[in-house]
């Protein structure tokens, strides 16, 4: 019995499918707080949907539905990012992204002077809203290999790390930003709302364009010159 037990089942690989549905009015009040609109959505292949169905290592498949708005972030190559937004923190992602899926890369002009790496969506557009260069990382703690790093810094002067204002996303973000100078010297520096906000529930530039409005969100990044 010690032979089979040492035998390791391969991992099945997570496929996710997913049944689209019509825009409607709950996506229009969603994604309008953070003045992100259906044409936004669309050019970045963000696609409401009804359920969607994967399965898990051993290769069981399984099917969620949700009540409230769910939807697939589709811009990668052959793999799928679900996002419902009022999921709890287990709920709201299912992925079979990695660390090397980098958010809003086709839509970075191939090279410029200054990139800005948020860690969603959501921050991504709303920074791109106000025209800016920015693309976003998987999450936080997940950084993309040197190569996909290099690629970035001969594209761009100067590289910004735009995480959250809180004690995990500053340390990761002051970890992303040592990542990418240890590859480029002196490329990239970190951004971050004053974490006195955190007291208004504000962390990130999606919820500050959600609370404050674009024209405080434009002095802040006056402010800090990055406009």
């Amino acid at each position: 019995s010690g032979l089979s037990d040492s035998i390791s089942i391969p991992k099945k690989k997570i496929i996710i499918d997913y049944l689209p549905r019509e825009f409607n009015n709950s996506d229009k009040v969603f994604w309008g707080k953070y003045e992100i609109s259906k044409q936004n959505l669309i050019d970045d292949g963000v696609v409401p949907i009804d359920l969607y169905r994967s399965n898990n290592r051993k290769g069981e498949s399984f099917t969620v539905r949700s009540i409230h708005i769910m939807y697939a972030y589709t811009e990668f190559d052959n793999k799928i990012k679900i996002y419902r937004p009022h999921g709890n923190k287990l709920e709201k992602w299912f992925t079979n992204c990695n660390e090397n899926d980098i958010g809003s890369i086709k839509h970075l002009v191939y090279s410029g002077n200054l990139l800005i790496i948020s860690k969603s969506y959501k921050d991504c557009r709303v920074i791109r809203n106000q025209g800016l260069n920015s693309i976003w990382f998987q999450n936080e703690g997940m950084l993309p290999n040197t190569t996909i790093i290099n690629n970035l810094c001969t594209r761009c002067n100067n590289i910004i790390v735009w995480f959250d204002n809180d004690q995990t996303g500053l340390a990761s973000g002051k970890n992303a930003v040592d990542y990418i100078n240890s590859v480029a010297p002196n490329k990239a520096r970190l951004v971050s709302l004053p974490p006195k906000l955190l007291q208004q529930k504000i962390k990130d530039p999606s919820d500050f364009i959600a609370e404050k409005g674009k024209v405080e969100l434009n002095d802040f990044l006056q402010q800090k010159k990055l406009i």
